[in-house]
């Protein structure tokens, strides 16, 4: 990986050895396994992606035969590696989320920032839950929205909570429906047994993570995958999703061609990038 960092560098940098190694390191790369192949791609991708201040200090660390990530960025990107599909998912799309407050409620975000521990979590999760139940909004019915607009703003908040929570709820119910296995853990965890406690966290947050996802379409792609749901898995249900998504995200930029996206919309509509796959790697036990 220095060394095709290291080629890019000097690409970039020196058009005379462009001129000169441009073949050699095609043929360099050609010779790789397809796997590693799509592995460096994915890293030049990411590369791209960094504001343009990151990719000169990567690409002058490769220059100089430095490290091009610190101890505790490779380390973060091993226990990212170790994740579970939807369990980078959760974290992408969170990281996503905490970028638009950052740029939404700028004021509001930078004071959370500056509490400590739980209380900082604590005040996150509050501007994460107002901005999701805004976000749901646009499926609220519209005799519900008309009724909002009457409300005083204490009223109105209540009552969009209150929506945003039966809402969630019935949802829930539904995904949980096409899950075989939520019955017998709930059973098996009322019984006391701690793995299916655990296995039961873990598939709940899971649907969790699905429905954030399908609440993200538009209504119409939203039924269609819906009506696949039952034949699939958690993991390629979302995956289902992230092409929805992206298919979605590349009408939306076509029908408003004067305008690029900012880096925070791509997140929001994308969930398969920085890291998380295109495909599931393996099917849910």
């Amino acid at each position: 990986m220095r060394y095709f960092v290291l080629m890019l560098a000097l690409l970039f940098a020196v058009p005379a050895f462009a001129q000169t190694r441009e073949t050699e390191l095609r043929d360099w790369f050609n010779k790789l396994p397809e796997s590693r192949q799509n592995e460096l791609k994915n890293r030049l991708r990411a590369l791209k992606r960094l504001p343009k201040e990151r990719q000169a200090e990567v690409l002058k660390a490769a220059r100089e035969g430095r490290p091009v990530l610190t101890d505790a960025q490779r380390d973060n990107i091993r226990k990212l590696g170790k994740m579970d599909y939807l369990e980078r998912v959760r974290l992408y799309t969170t990281a996503a989320e905490l970028q638009v407050l950052r740029r939404t409620r700028g004021k509001e975000f930078d004071d959370a920032m500056q509490l400590e521990g739980h209380e900082r979590v604590k005040a996150l999760r509050e501007m994460l839950h107002e901005q999701r139940m805004m976000h749901h909004m646009r499926n609220m019915p519209d005799e519900q929205r008309e009724a909002l607009r009457g409300m005083s703003p204490v009223e109105r908040q209540k009552a969009m909570r209150q929506w945003f929570k039966e809402d969630s709820e019935r949802r829930m119910e539904a995904l949980e429906g096409f899950h075989p296995r939520i019955a017998e853990l709930r059973q098996a965890a009322a019984d006391g047994d701690k793995d299916a406690k655990r296995q039961l966290r873990r598939t709940i947050a899971d649907l969790r993570t699905l429905d954030m996802l399908l609440q993200r379409l538009e209504p119409e792609a939203r039924e269609s995958v819906m009506s696949k749901i039952s034949e699939l898995t958690i993991e390629q249900a979302a995956d289902e999703v992230r092409r929805a998504l992206q298919k979605q995200w590349q009408n939306e930029m076509r029908n408003r061609p004067n305008r690029g996206p900012r880096p925070e919309e791509r997140g929001s509509m994308r969930p398969d990038r920085n890291g998380i796959p295109d495909r599931p790697r393996r099917r849910e036990q």
